[in-house]
């Protein structure tokens, strides 16, 4: 599937620890099941049987959300975003009830963020890409001055209130986008959501004593491990990959989900253009260095890291805030910022050379304020 990395790569680790009997710990990743990166899955389970089924349930799946979610390409008998996006303006398209739950969980953080999620301004985010991956290509060939698309043409393809163009018919299980000026761009949300649904699977077929679905930073914990030791998780380091921005002890189910903007990106006299692009000004977003969320479901992790990255910190907050106050499942974000653009706050903490703020929910979880082993 053809789209931008997700911008920061989380290591994940396993802490040492006395395992109950009956559970050894596995590990297996893939490069070749989808989404243009690597996953991985540690797991305890009773056997090496056990946990080669489980993986390769990983890898049939993924290949499958994989086409189902793609916008570049065709595939047999699979109706997916690129098959709504060619019959707009033309016709309904049936398809999977996976989709829809994927646009309708994307339509609600369109709306909570106020468009900073939208996965309604594709053809902008296209033209982004293929200058990108240009970009990508004349830098990696000494090339430090490489083309940027201009404000005129991405103000050519801007769609104003893309959504209402959007008609989801669950009862017939179809997609219609009746304007051909509207291209749906699933980038922001598809890797969390199939994260999600791969744990449902996990949880639901009870195989896995523990464990957890790394999808290239996309960090999903099944369960505590078995013997109560925690799991760790790093965020990188914007400047330095063998460094971190700040490390995270979890023991329970959650999601853990980086939004950055120095994994997949190009440099043009001297700026750096992510893979991030802020649907308001259709230019790259530049609030930030990473943001990283917190909560129990991957889809809405990987959506609020992308409106959260897109946002400034104070309307950022309110978000979550908004969010929190009627939702049992609570979110909790982490900003990285370099300290040429920290806002103007006394409390945000100085870490490794970075400055961060942190919601209070997600502290308790975070090496910076002090979260034990």
């Amino acid at each position: 599937m053809k789209k931008g990395f997700l911008c920061i790569v989380l290591v994940l680790a396993l802490l040492a620890g006395c395992k109950k009997p009956g559970w050894e710990k596995y590990s297996q990743l893939t490069i070749t099941a989808g989404f243009d990166t690597s996953f991985t899955l540690i797991g305890y389970a009773k056997s090496e049987k056990d946990f080669d089924r489980s993986f390769a349930k990983l890898e049939e799946l993924l290949s499958y959300y994989n086409q189902l979610f793609d916008k570049y390409h065709t595939y047999d008998g699979v109706a997916n975003i690129k098959t709504i996006n060619d019959n707009a303006g033309i016709k309904p398209v049936t398809v999977d009830p996976v989709l829809i739950d994927l646009l309708k969980l994307a339509k609600e953080f369109y709306d909570l963020s106020g468009g900073a999620f939208d996965v309604t301004a594709g053809k902008a985010m296209e033209i982004w890409h293929n200058y990108r991956t240009q970009g990508i290509s004349a830098n990696e060939n000494g090339n430090m001055d490489p083309a940027v698309p201009s404000k005129e043409e991405l103000e050519a393809v801007r769609v104003t209130d893309g959504w209402s163009h959007v008609i989801i018919d669950e009862a017939n299980h179809t997609v219609y986008v009746d304007d051909p000026g509207v291209m749906l761009d699933v980038g922001g949300i598809a890797k969390g959501f199939a994260c999600e649904l791969l744990a449902k699977y996990y949880l639901d077929e009870g195989i896995l004593g523990s464990g957890a679905v790394n999808g290239g930073g996309n960090v999903r914990i099944l369960a505590p491990k078995p013997d109560g030791a925690k799991w760790s998780i790093g965020v990188s380091a914007p400047n330095d990959p063998s460094s971190y921005a700040g490390t995270f002890y979890l023991s329970e189910g959650m999601s853990l989900v980086t939004s950055g903007d120095y994994q997949r990106y190009y440099t043009s006299g001297g700026v750096m253009y992510s893979h991030i692009m802020d649907p308001f000004t259709l230019e790259c977003a530049r609030n930030v260095r990473s943001v990283t969320v917190l909560t129990k479901d991957s889809g809405i992790a990987d959506c609020l890291s992308t409106a959260l990255f897109v946002l400034p910190l104070e309307d950022g907050i309110r978000m979550i805030e908004a969010y929190n106050a009627s939702h049992e499942d609570q979110i909790g974000a982490y900003w990285v910022y370099d300290d040429s653009d920290k806002p103007d706050r006394n409390d945000l903490v100085s870490y490794n050379g970075y400055y961060v703020y942190a919601t209070e929910n997600i502290r308790p979880y975070a090496d910076v304020y002090g979260a034990s082993k």
